[in-house]
């Protein structure tokens, strides 16, 4: 994600190239034989050191 305020918020992980990266978290549950999405969101990617 790009095009964030410049200081990002405190606590928000930038990478050295400026952008931030997301991963795709998802809780999903099988009931009766199928899956269903029960959350879902975006969690920030803490850059290498």
């Amino acid at each position: 994600m790009n095009g964030f305020p410049t200081p990002p918020p405190a606590g928000v992980p930038v990478g050295a190239d400026g952008v931030l990266h997301f991963k795709l978290l998802m809780v999903l549950i099988k009931e009766h034989g199928v899956w269903w999405i029960t959350e879902y969101h975006n969690v920030a990617v803490t850059p290498e050191a």
